[in-house]
This record gives C-alpha cells, sequence and structure tokens, in this order.
C-alpha cells in the first residue's frame, strides 16, 4: 500500500514538474506578436493594449481604455483625440472607434467594457488575428494565456495563470430623463471571471485565451478588463490629496517635495496588481460583430 502510494505521490511530481518546465511553442509567440498592439493615444500616451479580430485589422479593446482619455466635441460628437495601435514591429496604424459604439451601442460598450477598433489608414496586406470563442467554454482550472503591455513598457509581456472563479458582476447603470423628473437607474449583470494571472495598468484591453491541442484552435474567450487591488482606494485618495497642492505647498528637503514622493508611491500601489485579476466575457463583444 505505501508502495503505490509513494508512486503515484511522484508520478503527480513528476507531473508538477513537467507542466511546469513545459514551454509555449514558437507558432503561439509569433500569433502574441503579430495579433496583440499597443493602443496609443494623442501619438505618445500608450493607455492600454487590444488585439486584432479580423483580417481587416479591426481590434478589440476595453471601453475604458479609450474613454479614459477620449475628448468629443459635444456640438457634433466628433471625436477629438488621436488614437492609434503600434504593433510589435513597431508600425503604427490610425484607428477609430467602430460607429457602432459612440451612438447604438455605447451603452452597452459602457456597461460591458469593451469596444472596436477600426484601421482608418489604407492597408496593403490581410492581418494576423484570433479567433473569438465562447465564455461557456472555459473552466474553472482551466490554465488560460495573457498578451499585453503592462504599465506602457514597449515589449510585449506574455502571462499565464489558473481560470479560478466565474461569476456576476453588478453594475448600475444611470438612465437620464427628462427634465424635472429623477434619472433612472437600472442594475445589469455581467458574466466575468477572476484569475490568478498577473495584469497591471496597460494590460486592460488584452485577449484572455484558452490554448487548444494546436495553435490553430486557440481561441480568445475573454477581455482583460479589473485587478484586485485592496489598497486602490486610499492610495487615490493620496493622489487627490496631492494634486491640490502640486502647483505649491508641502515639505521640501534637499529640494524633494514630500508631496511628489507620496504622490509616486501612491500611484504604484494604486494601479499595480497583487496578483489576482478580472475579466470580461467575450461574448458580448462577439454579439455585436455578428
Amino acid at each position: 500500500m505505501k508502495k503505490a502510494l509513494t508512486f503515484f505521490i511522484l508520478l503527480f511530481l513528476i507531473g508538477i514538474k513537467l507542466h511546469s518546465q513545459a514551454s509555449i511553442s514558437k507558432e503561439r509567440i509569433n500569433k502574441f506578436r503579430n495579433c496583440v498592439v499597443k493602443i496609443i493615444m494623442d501619438d505618445s500616451i500608450s493607455v492600454g493594449t487590444g488585439f486584432f479580430v479580423s483580417k481587416e485589422g479591426d481590434v478589440a479593446t476595453c471601453w475604458h481604455v479609450v474613454a479614459s482619455r477620449l475628448s468629443v466635441d459635444e456640438r457634433n460628437g466628433r471625436i477629438l483625440s488621436k488614437i492609434q495601435i503600434e504593433l510589435n514591429n513597431g508600425a503604427k496604424y490610425n484607428v477609430g472607434i467602430h460607429n457602432y459604439y459612440i451612438n447604438k451601442g455605447n451603452k452597452d460598450a459602457q456597461i460591458y467594457d469593451y469596444c472596436l477598433l477600426v484601421i482608418t489608414d489604407r492597408i496593403k496586406s490581410a492581418f494576423d488575428y484570433y479567433n473569438l470563442g465562447s465564455f461557456e467554454t472555459v473552466n474553472e482550472g482551466d490554465y488560460v494565456y495573457s498578451c499585453g503591455y503592462p504599465l506602457g513598457i514597449q515589449q510585449q509581456f506574455i502571462s499565464s495563470g489558473i481560470f479560478s472563479t466565474k461569476w456576476k458582476d453588478s453594475i448600475k447603470w444611470r438612465e437620464p430623463n427628462a427634465k424635472n423628473q429623477l434619472d433612472t437607474i437600472q442594475t445589469f449583470n455581467r458574466e466575468v471571471a477572476w484569475m490568478d494571472l498577473t495584469l497591471n495598468r496597460g494590460n486592460s484591453g488584452g485577449p484572455i485565451i484558452l490554448f487548444g491541442n494546436n495553435p490553430k484552435d486557440d481561441f480568445v474567450i475573454g477581455i482583460s478588463s479589473f485587478i484586485l487591488n485592496p489598497y486602490a482606494k486610499p492610495a487615490d485618495e493620496i493622489l487627490i490629496h496631492n494634486s491640490r497642492f502640486r502647483n505649491g505647498g508641502g515639505s521640501v528637503f534637499d529640494g524633494i517635495s514630500a508631496n511628489k514622493v507620496n504622490s509616486l508611491f501612491a500611484e504604484a500601489i494604486a494601479y499595480n496588481s497583487i496578483g489576482i485579476s478580472g475579466c470580461i466575457s467575450i461574448d458580448y463583444l462577439k454579439k455585436t460583430l455578428k
């Protein structure tokens, strides 16, 4: 009995070791390089990640990625911000938000945090892209993979982890009513998941990929959208407090502003991951692509 138990333990440990030593194939690495892009606003500001979902160069990302710095002319609804994508090879293309997500689909884009960008430049060749799967196909406990540009770094960063827990997130939406009437508040449920996968600011909008038996069977099942950070709110309060004194005030020692130091620490705490992250179901985006 003891020999049999020892044998199974050895098999288990060998299995763990083999899994830990497993590597992503070169073909999959190239797929990441070709399909995952950096989202840039106003020529130089890196705001997040996106990925190609069609050979024409349509790019999926999170709504909050582009909305964070979006400037719109209220008179005609024209977008004033310049949006670009940058490929792994350094090539850049001008893109715009698909009209559906500005007009009819804007509410859903905000609630479910997804968006589609379309290339406005003339292109000469087709793009490699990821196939979209279904959120239903991934199970709790599956290994998933992602790729993006955390913290605005120039290079792509690939990460992997366990798809931990599916759950429904409740989002409250305020619907403006006619003048002198109270706004209507609606509640919407979103299919989301927790993952034991490290994401940081800049990863938002990247693909969450479930590998198949071969690269052709790989599918995107979610979009990187949020992280769990219990220290974010206190850190945000520090940033807001220090912003009030950015033009003066605060102690200075040897030419170093205490407010500046506090702000740097607070930013590092507020925007970085402790290793628990979340994704939105890809099914919401798929519905608008049909």
